[in-house]
């Protein structure tokens, strides 16, 4: 190659690296930031701008930077399985109601007039009070079964109870049966309590 033809290929190349550098500029400011459009010249390399976005027919077009389509849309991943439901707990059953107490601080009171009576089922958390001397009889269970844990008031007014088990009934507290039970003057006061089969106690009250 001649000096000559030297000369005008390095004058090719430096002034292509010249354009490119002016041309890179260019489309540093005025580009947008998809794309740049260049044109390769088919012979000599030689690359040029293209603000146009055309090049000629002896240069190959050269895109750069530009975006890639748009890739398509992943599969829709699996819905994850429902967490299972936790069962309530059974609800525990309500606790049977008490029985009601026999004493609600309301005593009922039973006036004993006859000379001879007999306690009955209703007299269990009365008072009863004697205005005359009576004979009270305190029945078997085969006749009146009062429930052990029964209590019965008993009060002298103006007249002497006398207190008399039935055959088989044993009264604790009194020492035969007839005795006078409360012979210590009017207004005295005794109780009555069922402790088993046909078994009592009378608590006297001090006078």
């Amino acid at each position: 190659m001649t000096a000559r033809g030297i000369f005008s290929k390095s004058f090719i190349v430096t002034g292509s690296m010249l354009l490119g550098s002016i041309v890179g500029g260019i489309v540093g400011v005025s580009a947008t930031p998809t794309s740049v459009t260049t044109c390769a010249s088919k012979s000599t390399g030689v690359m040029r701008y293209a603000k146009s976005g055309a090049c000629n027919k002896n240069e190959t077009k050269l895109v750069l930077g530009q975006q890639g389509p748009t890739g398509a849309t992943g599969a829709t991943g699996a819905t994850g399985a429902t967490g299972a439901t936790v069962a309530t707990g059974a609800t525990g059953a309500t606790g049977a109601t008490g029985a009601t107490g026999a004493y609600s601080g309301v005593v009922t009171v039973r006036s004993v007039v006859t000379s001879n009576d007999t306690l009955v089922l209703t007299d269990a958390g009365k008072l009863l009070t004697f205005g005359i001397a009576t004979e009270m009889t305190i029945p078997a269970d085969s006749s009146v079964a009062f429930p052990i844990g029964t209590r019965i008031e008993i009060a002298r007014t103006t007249g002497a109870p006398f207190l008399l088990p039935a055959t088989g009934v044993t009264v604790n507290g009194i020492s035969a049966p007839g005795v006078v039970s409360m012979d210590s003057g009017n207004y005295q006061a005794a109780t009555l309590y069922k402790t088993g089969a046909n078994t009592w106690i009378l608590l006297k009250k001090p006078d």
